[in-house]
């Protein structure tokens, strides 16, 4: 469609856009109350046919008379759309933000009691057992906002929302009524964590021998690594563990 107009912006809102052209100094008004209409519905895109453009127009998207983005029509030769790219650019930016973030942050809540450094309970939380294991936990100093400390959950208990965590953060002392952010890692990421964090068990019983890592205070074993001595043999007895010294 010719001279459509597309603007990216928060789903199920109502949008109007206006151009505006310059007027010997002055921004006149040239055409108001365009409809924006969510196409395709759901979409977070909003496009509005104004009757012409003309080079140099400023093109005015409002919400509820709130301006929410602007942009200088710059070209006008061969393009059938003018794209509001500079005009939600900031607000697009956001948006994706607040989605990846809504995607990622599990709950946004306060510490509600505190047994120790590592274990506490949430003011708020989700009832199921585990829900939040293995996920990372920000907490912000309730004075300071500028402290910020990271950690990671190692066990959730839904009953009494109580979080475990892996180790102490160690940035400064959590206490009640700090503010807290509990987000997911992708499973990549999880995996690599548990690899670190496991049990690293020599299996003398295997020819040759092999090292299970095994999750962390259990006995599933995550991976095996066959081990092998400092000229790369494959180890089968204690006599070339060392290598070609030894060997000899």
């Amino acid at each position: 469609m010719a001279n459509e107009l597309k603007f990216v912006y928060e789903t199920g809102a109502t949008l109007l856009s206006a151009l505006y052209y310059d007027n010997s100094g002055t921004m006149t008004l040239r055409e108001a109350n365009i409809t924006m209409t969510e196409q395709p519905a759901s979409s977070g895109i909003y496009k509005g046919s104004p009757s012409a453009i003309v080079e140099g127009d400023v093109v005015k998207v409002t919400e509820s008379g709130i301006t929410v983005g602007a942009a200088v029509v710059s070209k006008l030769s061969n393009i059938e759309e003018i794209v509001l790219e500079t005009a939600s650019m900031q607000y697009t930016l956001d948006y994706l933000l607040r989605i990846l973030l809504e995607s990622s942050v599990m709950i946004t809540t306060t510490i509600a009691t505190l047994s120790s450094q590592t274990s506490f309970t949430l003011t708020a939380g989700s009832p199921d057992d585990d829900a939040y294991n293995n996920c990372m936990i920000i907490i912000k100093h309730q004075s300071v906002a500028k402290r910020k400390a990271i950690g990671l959950v190692s066990d959730y208990t839904g009953s009494s929302l109580t979080i475990t965590l892996v180790k102490d953060p160690g940035i400064f002392t959590m206490s009640v009524g700090d503010e807290l952010f509990i987000m997911s890692i992708p499973a990549d990421i999880i995996d690599t964590l548990k690899l670190i964090r496991a049990d690293k068990v020599i299996d003398i019983t295997e020819t040759p021998w092999v090292v299970d890592c095994k999750e962390e205070g259990t006995e599933t074993v995550l991976m095996s690594k066959t081990m092998k001595n400092t000229v790369g043999d494959d180890i089968v007895n204690k006599d070339n563990v060392l290598g070609r010294l030894e060997k000899e």
